[in-house]
């Protein structure tokens, strides 16, 4: 009995286990079932692996006796059958008759383990190595398999820890097994009673721990082998701090960032991380001075122009928001990358941040190398919401009553550095920082005045030069556009040249508008397309140069002037179009 016992532990585990994971295509209409397949086909495993086992340890005479038992009941049922229908119920037994053929081989594969029991450890040791390869490759395995896994692998362990364990008395292993048995499967049974989650596990600290271990890691590396990968002369796909344009692009290609977004329907995300306010006619420079500046106050101040315009109960025709986790992998900067429109941050964040000349940057190069999270705002670029408000611009500066309904909705209400005599001192610095008077050579300023011949809104305009400028040619060798001065740069860009890469239409964009009396500043950043999944990996080659211009009373707008670029901006229906649809 003991020797039926020991037999039953190993082989039960090996056909349960096979048999889980062979059921949904050997019974595939079973399994296929919205209540799933009938608990009673897992009696198949059990009763032919105890039929196995009988046919080992019993007696040649009552080996006979089951042999006949089992062929007369298969070919009863089948002789049951009206002589028309037997062929097809013959048909539906093959699904039986392949289980049965599994347990067989189960049977068979244990009765080898068994000659040699540290054997054992290779199928053992192979199943527990399938768990992690499970996960890389995203299959679920069925639980019950995986229950069997471990039962087998625990069995094994126990086996041959009392064979190789020094012991007195009754040194027969199958002995101490069938006894200590009981113990184990009481283990095994809490643990399949354990119901598995149907969303994944996050290993959130795990994320976290190993995100640090790869910053510092990468970190170390690049001060070691990397150098300074901008440094050059020549300018290379990528961020960078400097704010270079000129010259003929170098490749490059590597993961920077990993970007985890919910509530986004856009499929490219604008994450600038250095803005720039002068430009010497070969390189934009940061001019500083910006003491009223808060990271959120664009937001708001956007907001603020929603609510004027529809109301608060209206807002959501007009912003709608989004949330982001981002990881820097393989990129060397302590710039913080912001969506237009970022809210506040939460006052635990704030901490690891400080302002630099009105850009967000990490306080130290080490807390670049862990995750952060930001909530934004998209706009509506659709004419009946937030598009129509940037061709009609309200009149008159928004109210302190606005701006403090604005604040309570982006959680800034009280928060020092928001109040409405902060944003209205702001609005006067930006002005003076992003509007300098830029002089245009008479046939420039012929040359725009055709462009922007029909008149309109600041934003009409804006949209008008964007056109415009897509209308030129990309190319990343566009060779030197180094100019004495800026007047001169625009000259020879948009009358002789008209060709570039992103950095040459951002820069030509702000200039333009800057003429027109319209705030603007060149940004860099990351072009991120997102597409509809949740995680994706930003490369170095979406760096990407785009203009923003500030329209007074609704915030900054971003603009794509490169050509072959799309904005990427997308829209939805309002709640009066909607209705009007219902």
């Amino acid at each position: 009995m003991t020797a039926f016992l020991y037999d039953l532990l190993f082989l039960l585990p090996l056909s349960f286990g096979a048999f889980s994971f062979a059921l949904p295509r050997i019974f595939a209409e079973e399994a296929a079932r919205e209540e799933g397949p009938s608990r009673l086909l897992w009696l198949i495993p059990l009763l032919a692996s105890l039929c196995c086992l009988l046919f080992k340890h019993a007696r040649a005479a009552w080996r006979g006796v089951l042999a006949g038992i089992l062929i007369s009941f298969i070919l009863g049922a089948v002789l049951l059958q009206p002589a028309e229908e037997r062929a097809a119920f013959a048909k539906s037994l093959l699904p039986y008759g392949q289980a049965l053929l599994l347990v067989l081989l189960c049977f068979v594969l244990s009765e080898l383990l068994q000659r040699i029991p540290k054997l054992r450890f290779i199928p053992a040791g192979l199943f527990v190595l399938l768990l992690p390869l499970f996960l890389v490759f995203r299959y679920r395995p069925p639980q019950a398999g995986v229950c069997m896994i471990f039962l087998y692998a625990l069995l094994t362990m126990a086996d041959l820890y009392q064979r190789f364990s020094a012991k007195q008395g009754d040194t027969e292993p199958a002995k101490h097994l069938v006894r200590v048995s009981p113990f184990l499967l009481i283990v095994f049974l809490l643990l399949s009673l354990i119901k598995a989650p149907e969303e994944p596990y996050q290993w959130t600290i795990v994320k976290r721990v190993a995100s640090i271990v790869h910053g510092t890691v990468v970190m170390v590396g690049e001060q070691l082998f990397m150098g300074d990968r901008w440094g050059g002369d020549k300018p290379v796909i990528g961020f960078s701090d400097r704010g270079s344009v000129g010259g003929d692009l170098g490749s490059s290609g590597y993961t920077v960032m990993e970007i985890t977004a919910q509530g986004t329907k856009d499929p490219v995300l604008y994450l600038g991380g250095k803005s720039f306010d002068s430009f010497d006619g070969g390189e934009w420079k940061k001019s500083g001075g910006y003491t009223h500046y808060a990271v959120g106050m664009d937001a708001v101040e956007t907001v603020a122009a929603a609510i004027r315009d529809r109301g608060a109960d209206k807002l959501n025709d007009m912003v709608r928001s989004v949330n982001l986790e981002i990881s820097y992998k393989s990129l060397r900067t302590k710039s913080v990358f912001l969506l237009p429109k970022t809210l506040p941050m939460k006052a635990e964040q704030e901490e690891n941040f400080v302002t630099e000349d009105g850009d967000r940057r990490f306080a130290n190069r080490f807390g670049a190398r862990g995750p952060y999270s930001l909530v934004a705002y998209r706009l509506n670029r659709r004419e009946e919401g937030f598009g129509g408000l940037l061709k009609n611009p309200p009149s008159g500066e928004l109210s302190r009553e606005e701006w403090e309904e604005a604040l309570k909705i982006c959680g800034a209400a009280g928060r020092e550095g928001f109040a409405y005599e902060d944003y209205l001192a702001a609005r006067e610095e930006l002005k003076t920082q992003y509007l300098p008077d830029e002089q245009l050579t008479p046939a420039v300023r012929e040359w725009l005045d055709g462009v922007l011949a029909e008149g309109g809104s600041d934003y009409e305009k804006l949209k008008r030069i964007e056109t415009e400028l897509k209308s030129f040619r990309y190319t990343d060798k566009p060779g030197s556009t180094e100019a004495e001065d800026a007047a001169a740069f625009l000259e020879e860009f948009v009358l002789n040249k008209r060709e570039g890469y992103c950095s040459h239409f951002a820069t030509t964009f702000v200039l333009l508008a800057r003429a027109e009396g319209i705030p603007a500043r060149y940004v860099q950043g990351f072009r991120a397309p997102v597409g509809k999944e949740e995680r994706n990996e930003i490369s170095s080659s979406c760096a990407h140069a785009w203009p923003e211009a500030y329209l007074d009373g609704i915030g900054w707008i971003g603009f794509e002037p490169t050509p072959g670029y799309e904005s990427g901006l997308s829209g939805w229906y309002t709640s009066a179009e909607r209705e009007g649809a219902a």
